[in-house]
């Protein structure tokens, strides 16, 4: 899940020690910022805001996370009364609690228990019998609490949210679904519940990637056998003209391999357009298009069965230029998409002797012209922040034990760090310059999730925050972020004439079979 962070500083009581309290946190109180349309009422009250800088403190988020569910009600009488709800749904006042620094509720944190009746039964509290939390809201990362419910894989407590308005299709900042979550943890009952319940398994990440993708890089194969069931299409290509085969193969997932070839899309000849969905694969594209690293700069080379003498079709090693106006200087290995537009508007030319063949090799991501740009950039940026004062605090995961903090990874699920980013960006693992911003970011995001504001760990990140944001500025990393969302538009243009002009060839050869055949 989205909600991981890299360091803590915390004591065996869970307490930063940086920072005595004698108090419990105090709230800042506002009205709710919406129209007035949209202010629900009740017994003459607006809705408003409890936020909280210091949220983990709270005595509830403590009691909601471990409690039984007797506590969990003692406490919301002790400090909540006042938002009781009637036995007519009818209440006095309602207010929502939310962390300043998140945006998360209380809701968020109900979800890391591992009974899932429980958790069902404490929002209940949360939202039926105490007015003190929306099931609807969103945290920084645009996720809901059902986001969290599905990646811990409990089914009553997604039913749960969805029947209390949370739509299984919002997508979070990365454009990813709960879904996604689900499916990348390998929650199979969880997937087909959410599926059955409108989750559509097709929609796209910001990487032009679906929830197959997930499943199958971290060889989830009972999860990716239940998605093919439910209408995932194996064919789709991300941005980097890659399919969910691409991951299985890289990572050696032989079950989920043999699975998806058996699923029947991804197995039609190339040339066979009468024949092929638009983003299948045959055989001999899914072996060039899935080496470990794409995009893919050289493709095996693939006869044309209606082809006769000695000049068969092939695939090519090509280049273009990607940017011609912007950046005439830089060439990039073409990928399929177009090499299939150099066969489309040249077929004469796109023909070589039968005994040629295409050499293929294994290409890591930061040896491509383009993402050599922006790999160097983001190395020296990396290291730069390493550097910074403090950037030691963020080098190396948190070790719960050495570092007396046990309740560290209740918390946080999938931690990151700067050693992290730098083994992947040492073995090329990032596709775009964007996903390297992604990971720095959590890092920061999830420090201040963990940690009070007023903390030295809190403030030491939101100086290092700042100033990696000024450097993606001033060393013009920015600039290549927008560059590769240029290129990715017009490839993405370039398919839909390839698609267009596939149909337009496919609707010809049935003409010409009617023709030729009248009488059938």
């Amino acid at each position: 899940m989205r909600i991981h962070t890299t360091s803590c500083q915390r004591g065996a009581t869970g307490q930063l020690p940086y920072l005595q309290r004698s108090l419990l946190p105090q709230p800042n109180i506002c009205e709710r910022d919406t129209d007035q349309a949209a202010k629900r009422k009740q017994g003459g009250n607006v809705l408003y805001q409890m936020m909280y800088e210091d949220f983990n403190t709270l005595p509830l988020i403590k009691s909601v996370r471990e409690d039984t569910i007797e506590n969990v009600l003692k406490c919301l009488e002790e400090n909540y009364n006042e938002y009781r709800v009637n036995e007519n749904g009818e209440f006095n006042k309602k207010i929502e609690i939310i962390d300043k620094q998140t945006q998360s509720t209380p809701l968020f944190y109900v979800t890391s228990r591992k009974n899932d009746n429980e958790s069902v039964e404490i929002c209940k509290l949360l939202t039926e019998q105490f007015a003190i939390c929306n099931p609807t809201a969103k945290d920084l990362m645009k996720q809901t609490c059902l986001f969290y419910a599905a990646r811990e894989g409990h089914i009553n407590l997604c039913n749960f949210l969805i029947e209390k308005g949370c739509n299984p299709n919002d997508a979070d900042n990365f454009g990813q679904t709960c879904l996604f979550y689900a499916s990348r943890e390998g929650k199979t009952e969880c997937v087909e519940t959410l599926i059955k319940k409108g989750a559509n398994p097709n929609l796209l990440d910001l990487n032009k990637q679906t929830c197959l993708f997930y499943a199958c890089r971290d060889g989830r194969y009972e999860t990716v056998k239940c998605l093919l069931e439910n209408g995932v299409n194996p064919g789709i290509k991300d941005a980097q003209r890659r399919t969910a085969l691409t991951f299985a193969k890289g990572n050696g997932h032989n079950n989920i391999i043999n699975l998806l070839k058996n699923a029947g899309n991804v197995i039609k000849p190339l040339n066979d357009s009468s024949a092929q969905p638009q983003n299948a694969k045959t055989p001999q594209a899914q072996q060039a298009g899935t080496q470990k690293s794409e995009p893919i700069s050289g493709v095996n080379t693939v006869t044309d069965p209606n082809s006769t003498g000695n000049v068969p079709r092939k695939k090519y090693k090509l280049q273009y230029r990607p940017l011609e106006e912007e950046d005439p200087q830089l060439w990039l290995d073409a990928p399929l998409i177009k090499i299939k537009e150099f066969e489309r508007k040249f077929p004469e030319i796109a023909l070589w002797p039968k005994n040629i063949s295409v050499p293929t090799s294994e290409v890591n991501n930061s040896t491509d012209p383009f993402n050599k740009q922006w790999y160097t950039l983001a190395n020296q940026i990396i290291q730069s922040l390493s550097k910074y004062e403090g950037g030691h605090i963020f080098e190396k995961l948190v070790d719960a034990k050495k570092q007396n903090c046990p309740d560290y990874y209740d918390v946080i699920k999938n931690p990151m760090s700067f050693s992290c980013v730098k083994t992947k960006l040492k073995k090329g693992q990032y596709i775009s310059p964007v996903d390297f911003i992604k990971d720095v970011q959590l890092i920061f995001y999830n420090c201040s999730l963990y940690n009070t504001s007023g903390s030295l760990v809190a403030i030491t990140g939101k100086n290092i925050e700042t100033y990696f944001n000024n450097q993606l500025i001033v060393t013009g990393y920015n600039n290549l972020v927008l560059k590769e969302k240029t290129i990715n538009e017009r490839l993405q243009k370039v398919e839909e004439e390839n698609i267009k002009w596939a149909q337009e060839q496919h609707n010809d050869e049935n003409k010409k079979e009617e023709q030729a055949n009248p009488n059938e």
